[in-house]
C-alpha cells in the first residue's frame, strides 16, 4: 500500500460525513471538520504547497507536524474550529483546502486559510471561509481576523468576495483583514447568487449531458435499462450512447463496453440500472472513471427499510467524495425536451413537447401521469426529473437550476417530504419573484394527535407550517396534478394579471354563471362594465343579451360577435383578465369563432392592450392552446370554466405577493443576542432542557431590551416591597413548569390591594410550587396590574423540519379556544408581521379601533418581528410564549406581563 492509499484510508471515514459543496464550475467537494485522524493528510497537504504559501510557523517537517497535529485537534474546542475540503479522484482522496481559527480577544477569531494552488479561482477559498465564519459566528464570535502577505493579492480578494464587511490594514510587509462576521443583506445576496451559479453548474452533465452511458442496457427490450436506452434514441439524443454490459458487443445496433470502466473519453452521466444489491459497486467504478453525475433508477434502498437507507446513505457519501451529483435512487430518470438536447434518459415512453414548464417529481408514477395529462392539454415541458429518494439532488437544487435556465419560465414540484423545507423556502423565497413556483404536497391528513407542552405548539401542525412556508415564499400550492397543469398552463402562455377584476364573455347564460360562481369564490370580481363598454355591446348585440358581466351574447352568437365582444373587453380597462366562453351549439361553426377570438386577440395586442391575460373555455371539449401566430402567444383553453377561473385566482394571488415589498427585517445587535444565548445556554448546561425560571427569563428580557415588567419575590416581605414600588393593585403569579395555563392551575391571584392580600397569595402560591416539586422561595413574580389594553398572543417553537415558526393572535384564555393564530417560518420582516398580525381576528380587532381609541398595533407587529428574529438567531429557544402581551390604548406601546421560554439542544 502507497502512502497515498494509507492516507486515503485513514481519511475516509471522517470525509465521508462532510458536507458536499459545489464551485462555480460545477465541480464538487465536501467540506467538513478536521479529527485526528486526518493529521497525516494535512502534512501531506502541507508538503506539497510551496514554500510562500506555507501558514506561518509551518516551515520544516517538524513544524508541519505540530502543526497539523494542533489544527486536527481544534474540530471540537471551544472557541476554535478547523475545517478541511477533500475529494477523491480516479480513487485517490485529495486535500484541496485548509482552515482553522481560534478565539482571540474582544470576541475576535484568529484565521488561516491554505488552498492547493491547482484549487485556486474556482470559489474554494470563499466556500471554506464562509464556512469557518458560521461556525465562528454561532460560537458567539463577532470578528475574524485573517492576515497575508502584502504581495498576495489573492487571498484578499477571497475575503472581499465573500460580501461580508471587509476592512484591510497594512503592517509590517503583511496584510490584516478584519472581517465582521455578522449577515448583512449584501453579504447574503451575494452568498444566494454564488449558490445558484455553482448548484446549476453541477447539474447542467446531469440535465444537458454531451455523453451518456447506460449501465444495464439489455437486449431484453422489457428490461428497464434497454427501455432508457430505446427512450434515448428515439428521442433524437444528439450526444454519445454508451450502453454498458458485461456480455454483449452492441446492444440495438450501438457498439456496447463490458465496464465503464472501458467507455471512451470521460462521461457526463452514467444512468444506473442494474440489481440494488450491484448498486454500490457499479457507482464506485464510476466514481474511478471519472463519471460527471449518475442516475439511479433501481429501486430497494431508503423506501424499503432502514438497512436499505444504510445502503443508501454510504453510496450518496461515497458519490460525494467522488465529486459526483447522484440522483435517486429509485427514479424514473430524467427529461430535457429542449431542442438543442432532446434527452430522454428515462422510462418514459416519448419525448414530450419542448415548453417553458420545468416538473420536478418525487413520485415516477405522478412524473408519468402529468405527461399523459400535459399532452391533452398541449402543455410542453423544458425538464422532467423524477427526484427518487433524494439521496443527493434535491428538490431545492432542481429549483436552482430552474431559476437559471434560460429555457423554464415555470417550476412544478410534486413533493411528498420536505427533507429540508427552510433551505427550500429560503431559495423559493427568492426565485419567485421572477418565476413562479407551483407546488402539489401529499400529506395534508394528520394520523394522530400530539400533546402539546405550551401555547404555540399546540397551534401548529405540520400542514399548516407547509402551508405558512409556501405562503411566506410565494409558493402556489395546488391540491392535485390537473390543478398544477391548469395553473401551469396559464403561467407559461400568459401574462400575470395586474388585478382581481375579470370580465367574462360567453354565449350560454349557465356556464357564464359556474365562471362567475367560481371567480368570487375565489376573491375575483366580475365587474360591470362601464357606460362606454356596455354601449358598445349593445351596439351589436340582440336586444335580450346581458351587456353588464358576464356578457351573454346569446347562442345566436357568430364569428363576427366574438371578434367585436373580445376587442371590446379587452379595450375597455374595465377588466384585469378575461375568459372566453364557447359553448358549441353547432360544431361547424366552432373553428370559425376559435379563428375570430384569435384575429380579435392578435389586434387588440397589437392595440397595445398586452397586460390582459385572455384564457378560454370551450365547454366539455380537450383542445389544445389556441395560438396566436402573428404573436408569438398561445390562448389556454379549459372544458369548464370552474378549471379556468381556479388557475386565474391562483395567477391573480401570486402576481399580489410578487407585487408586494419584501420589506426589511429587524435586527437584534449582535451584543443583545450573545447575552441571551449566554442566559439559555447556562440554563440548558445546567438542568437540560428546561424551562427557564422567572429570573432567567427577566434576564433575557433586559438583555433585548423588551418591556416585561415584574419582579421575583423570595420572601413575603420582598412580595410587599415590590407591591409598594409598582403602587397597589398588583397581581402575583407562580409558574409551575408544568402548568402550561396558570390562572386554571390557580397559580395566578389578581387585583391584591394592601400588604395583607400580599403576604396570603405569596403563601398560597409557594404552596403550589412546593405541590409541583419546586423549590418554595423560586418563581414568584409581583406585577402591576395593566389595564385599558388588549390581550395579544405571540410565540415560537423550533420545528424539526420547519426550524422557527412564529405564532400571533388572540391572547389569555382564547388562545386554543378561539385558535385565532396565523404562524410563519422565522425571521419576518416588518410587512410581513404587519400582514400576520392583521389576517387574525385579534389583529382585525385592533386595528378597528371603532371607539377612537386605537390599540398600538403597530408596536404588536414590531414585537412580532423582533420574536421571529429571535427564533432564527437563538436555536437554543425551543419554545417561546409571550401570553398574554397587553396591547395598550392610545397608542403607548405593549407590555409583556408572562412568559414561558424552553431552552434544549436545538433539532438537527
Amino acid at each position: 500500500m502507497t502512502s497515498v492509499d494509507i492516507v486515503a484510508s485513514q481519511s475516509a471515514a471522517s470525509a465521508l460525513t462532510r458536507t458536499p459543496v459545489q464551485l462555480r464550475d460545477g465541480s464538487t467537494f465536501v467540506l467538513g471538520p478536521m479529527t485526528p485522524g486526518d493529521e497525516a493528510a494535512v502534512v501531506e497537504f502541507l508538503q506539497q504547497l510551496p514554500e510562500g504559501d506555507l501558514p506561518v510557523g509551518a516551515k520544516g517537517p517538524r513544524r508541519v507536524a505540530a502543526l497539523a497535529a494542533e489544527v486536527c485537534g481544534m474540530g471540537h474546542g471551544p472557541g476554535q474550529g478547523a475545517l478541511m475540503a477533500v475529494v477523491r479522484v480516479r480513487g485517490v482522496l485529495r486535500t484541496l483546502a485548509l482552515g482553522w481559527y481560534a478565539a482571540a480577544v474582544d470576541r475576535c477569531a484568529e484565521a488561516v486559510l491554505v488552498v492547493h494552488p491547482d484549487w485556486r479561482h474556482r470559489g474554494l477559498g470563499t466556500a471554506l471561509l464562509s464556512g469557518l465564519s458560521r461556525a465562528a459566528l454561532a460560537q458567539g464570535l463577532a470578528t475574524c481576523r485573517v492576515t497575508a502577505p502584502d504581495d498576495d493579492p489573492r487571498r484578499l480578494g477571497v475575503l472581499t468576495g465573500s460580501g461580508l464587511p471587509v476592512r484591510i490594514v497594512h503592517h509590517a510587509g503583511r496584510s490584516h483583514a478584519e472581517i465582521d462576521l455578522t449577515q448583512t443583506d449584501t453579504s447574503l445576496s451575494i452568498a444566494a447568487a454564488r449558490e445558484q451559479e455553482s448548484v446549476a453548474a453541477s447539474l447542467r452533465q446531469l440535465l444537458a449531458p454531451r455523453s451518456v452511458a447506460v449501465i444495464g442496457a439489455s437486449r431484453d427490450p422489457r428490461r428497464m435499462g434497454r427501455r432508457i436506452l430505446d427512450a434515448l434514441v428515439r428521442g433524437g439524443f444528439g450526444g454519445t450512447i454508451v450502453p454498458v454490459n458485461p456480455y454483449a458487443t452492441d446492444i440495438a445496433g450501438i457498439p456496447a463496453c463490458h465496464s465503464i470502466a472501458a467507455a471512451p473519453g470521460p462521461l457526463d452521466l452514467a444512468i444506473i440500472a442494474v440489481r440494488s444489491e450491484t448498486v454500490p459497486a457499479v457507482l464506485a467504478e464510476c466514481g474511478h472513471a471519472g463519471v460527471r453525475t449518475v442516475a439511479v433508477v433501481t429501486s430497494g434502498f431508503a423506501e424499503t427499510d432502514p438497512v436499505g437507507r444504510a445502503v443508501q446513505d454510504r453510496m450518496r457519501d461515497e458519490a460525494l467524495v467522488d465529486g459526483m451529483r447522484l440522483l435517486g435512487p429509485n427514479g424514473m430518470g430524467i427529461i430535457n425536451a429542449s431542442r438543442h438536447v432532446r434527452l430522454n434518459a428515462s422510462l418514459a415512453p416519448s419525448l414530450p413537447a419542448g415548453g417553458g414548464v420545468a416538473l420536478a417529481a418525487q413520485s415516477g408514477g405522478v412524473a408519468l401521469a402529468a405527461l399523459e395529462l400535459a399532452a391533452r392539454r398541449g402543455l410542453g415541458f423544458s425538464t422532467i426529473v423524477s427526484l427518487g429518494n433524494e439521496a443527493d439532488v434535491t428538490s431545492s437544487d432542481l429549483l436552482l437550476y430552474g431559476a437559471a435556465a434560460a429555457e423554464t419560465s415555470v417550476l412544478l414540484f410534486y413533493l411528498e417530504s420536505l427533507g429540508a423545507p427552510r433551505h427550500f423556502s429560503r431559495i423559493a423565497r427568492r426565485v419567485s419573484r421572477s418565476k413562479p413556483i407551483v407546488v402539489m404536497k401529499s400529506g395534508r391528513t394528520q394520523a394522530g394527535t400530539r400533546a402539546a407542552s405550551s401555547h404555540t405548539a399546540g397551534l401548529l401542525s405540520p400542514d399548516e407550517a407547509a402551508d405558512a412556508m409556501f405562503r411566506q415564499a410565494g409558493v402556489t400550492r395546488v391540491d392535485t396534478i390537473d390543478e398544477m397543469l391548469d395553473l401551469a398552463l396559464l403561467l407559461d402562455t400568459q401574462p400575470l394579471p395586474l388585478g382581481n377584476r375579470v370580465a367574462v364573455l360567453t354565449n350560454t347564460g349557465g356556464p357564464g354563471t359556474l365562471a362567475a360562481d367560481a371567480c368570487e369564490a375565489r376573491g375575483l370580481v366580475l365587474p360591470v362594465f362601464g357606460d362606454e363598454a356596455a354601449g358598445a355591446l349593445a351596439a351589436f348585440l340582440p336586444a335580450h343579451a346581458s351587456v353588464r358581466n358576464p356578457v351573454d351574447l346569446t347562442a345566436a352568437a357568430d364569428e363576427q360577435g366574438y371578434y367585436r365582444a373580445v376587442r371590446c373587453a379587452l379595450s375597455s380597462g374595465d377588466a384585469d383578465a378575461l375568459l372566453i366562453i364557447y359553448t358549441e351549439v353547432d360544431r361547424r361553426h366552432t373553428s370559425g369563432v376559435l379563428a375570430a377570438i384569435e384575429k380579435a386577440v392578435c389586434r387588440a395586442r397589437g392595440d397595445g392592450h398586452d397586460a390582459v391575460p385572455v384564457l378560454a373555455c370551450i365547454l366539455a371539449a380537450s383542445r389544445e392552446p389556441l395560438p396566436l401566430h402573428a404573436w408569438d402567444e398561445v390562448i389556454p383553453v379549459y372544458p369548464m370554466p370552474e378549471q379556468a377561473a381556479r388557475a386565474l385566482a391562483h395567477a391573480q394571488a401570486h402576481a399580489r405577493w410578487r407585487e408586494t415589498p419584501a420589506g426589511a427585517y429587524t435586527a437584534i445587535e449582535p451584543a443583545r443576542t450573545h447575552a441571551v444565548r449566554t442566559v439559555c445556554r447556562c440554563a440548558r448546561d445546567a438542568r437540560g432542557s428546561t424551562w427557564l425560571t422567572f429570573d432567567e427569563l427577566i434576564a433575557v428580557f433586559d438583555a433585548l431590551d423588551w418591556p416585561f415588567v415584574g419582579r421575583v419575590a423570595r420572601t413575603a416581605s420582598d412580595a410587599c416591597a415590590h407591591a409598594a414600588m409598582y403602587g397597589y393593585p398588583v397581581a402575583m403569579k407562580a409558574a409551575p413548569p408544568s402548568v402550561i395555563h396558570k390562572a386554571a392551575a390557580g397559580a395566578v391571584r389578581l387585583d391584591l390591594r394592601d400588604d395583607s392580600a400580599v403576604s396570603s397569595a405569596f403563601t398560597a402560591l409557594r404552596a403550589l410550587l412546593m405541590e409541583n416539586g419546586d423549590q418554595a422561595e423560586a418563581d414568584i413574580l409581583v406585577q402591576p396590574m395593566i389595564t385599558d389594553a388588549v390581550e395579544m398572543f405571540c410565540g415560537l417553537r423550533q420545528d424539526a423540519r420547519f426550524g422557527p415558526m412564529l405564532a400571533v393572535g388572540s391572547g389569555g384564555t382564547a388562545v386554543e379556544a378561539l385558535r385565532d393564530a396565523c404562524i410563519a417560518p422565522c425571521p419576518i420582516t416588518d410587512l410581513e408581521a404587519r400582514d400576520l398580525v392583521r389576517r387574525t381576528h385579534g389583529g382585525a380587532r385592533l386595528a378597528a379601533t371603532p371607539d377612537g381609541a386605537p390599540s398600538d398595533l403597530a408596536a404588536f407587529e414590531e414585537l412580532a418581528a423582533r420574536v421571529s428574529q429571535l427564533g432564527a438567531s437563538v436555536p437554543d429557544i425551543l419554545e417561546l410564549d409571550l401570553n398574554p402581551v397587553m396591547v395598550q390604548r392610545d397608542r403607548r406601546g405593549v407590555v409583556l406581563v408572562d412568559a414561558r421560554l424552553r431552552v434544549g439542544p436545538a433539532p438537527a
